[in-house]
């Protein structure tokens, strides 16, 4: 995503780092002390699982399960390898579409967590989330 400043000139491009949280939204009271909470957001090709907070298969013709809160902060490119630190998890970028129906460019890629599960299994099982539920 590139950004352009007040006199036309081009800014340095932004991501976005994000974390899927464990909290509800009837659970939040204070906003986060970087980036904000995100409520709202449908997962499609999988379900995730609140207990563990992990990925898990889904049911064939099934629809979209909704994620808990996600926690999103907004730093330059150039500061993704500092920010990131090395996990002991993997992560699967999932895009983030507007609707189902005419998904066009991602909203934004959503950092979705998958343990000892290679990413080419959600990339087959059409692994997408969306900001309305159809």
């Amino acid at each position: 995503m590139r950004a352009y400043g007040q006199n036309g000139a081009q800014m340095e491009p932004f991501i976005f780092q994000t974390e899927i949280t464990a909290r509800d939204k009837d659970h939040v009271r204070d906003p986060p002390q970087e980036g904000m909470f995100v409520y709202g957001i449908y997962i499609w090709g999988c379900t995730w699982e609140k207990t563990t907070g992990e990925l898990q298969d889904l049911a064939p013709r099934h629809g979209p399960t909704p994620l808990p809160i996600i926690h999103i902060i907004c730093i330059p490119a150039s500061e993704k390898q500092i920010v990131t630190e090395p996990t002991r998890y993997e992560t699967f970028s999932c895009p983030v579409y507007p609707t189902r129906v005419s998904p066009r460019e991602p909203v934004f890629l959503m950092d979705v967590r998958h343990d000892s599960i290679p990413p080419s299994r959600w990339s087959l099982r059409g692994l997408a989330a969306t900001i309305r539920p159809f």
